[in-house]
């Protein structure tokens, strides 16, 4: 695994030999790794307005059914097909199909990794889990009113990529199908003319692969993406938007938690 954690563009490359009736080949791939800078920014200051939300998708009993989502709007299909104890994978997710769940596995594919949800606050929480499209779809989308013009805002989620060591060395390979990596667009528009405000890309989201080590702990992969908007004067409400940004086909499954819209207060 290559962690790294400097901003900057980073070349690998991989050399392939090869030996096939008395003739050795040598192949040498190279790939540029792209790292930016996608902090938030800081806010100092404790006042909370009522518009701020965190969506954490609730809590699940254990075997409980799947569920839609409620709080905003979403363009893929919901597969709302209940988990059963005796299956944990009756039903799994297609492409274009998403759901509720507190389990990747239980509540999406059964090659994907075995993730639960972000928020961790002792009882079993939901997460959006999606099976992505080839089309660039919304997969989170909800209105907010009654900001204020001017100010700062926070608009965050947390990702993660549910694709196991499994797909990506077994799974793609039956289907003589190129992996693609997870990755999402945030977007904050004018309600009233649904210009863009600002827009946050997270890039390609590999797998974490060290949640295929034993006694890792449940949250590894989780990570925070998003971005600060400075509303335009004039500019009260406002829609926020997740969206798919890369190719479905073999990978590109995720799952989103604790989706957050705070004002940046000052101190």
């Amino acid at each position: 695994m290559l962690d790294i954690t400097m901003v900057g563009t980073y070349r690998v490359s991989a050399t392939l030999h090869d030996r096939v009736s008395g003739t050795n080949y040598v192949r040498t791939v190279y790939k540029d790794i792209v790292v930016t800078d996608c902090s938030l920014a800081e806010c100092f200051g404790n006042y909370r307005p009522q518009t701020n939300f965190v969506e954490d998708f609730g809590d699940f009993v254990a075997g409980g059914p799947r569920r839609p989502v409620t709080t905003g709007t979403i363009e893929y299909e919901y597969n709302g097909n209940a988990y059963t104890s005796a299956n944990t994978n009756n039903w799994p997710l297609e492409d274009n199909d998403y759901t509720v769940y507190y389990h990747a596995i239980r509540g999406g594919r059964p090659e994907w990794g075995d993730i639960y949800d972000h928020t961790n606050d002792g009882r079993l929480g939901g997460m959006l889990i999606a099976n992505s499209a080839h089309e660039k779809k919304t997969f989170y989308k909800r209105e907010v009113n009654d900001l204020c013009p001017g100010a700062k805002y926070n608009f965050s989620a947390w990702f993660i990529n549910l694709n196991s060591l499994q797909v990506l060395n077994n799974t793609c390979a039956s289907y003589n199908d190129d992996y693609r990596y997870a990755g999402v667009t945030f977007i904050v528009r004018n309600a009233a003319t649904g210009i863009a405000i600002g827009s946050f890309y997270t890039g390609d989201v590999s797998m974490d692969l060290r949640r295929n080590d034993p006694g890792t702990h449940r949250l590894t992969g989780w990570q925070r993406y998003g971005g600060t908007v400075t509303l335009p004067p004039g500019v009260t409400d406002v829609t926020v938007e997740i969206r798919n940004e890369n190719p479905g086909g073999c990978g590109n499954d995720i799952a989103v938690d604790d989706i957050s819209f705070e004002f940046c207060a000052p101190d």
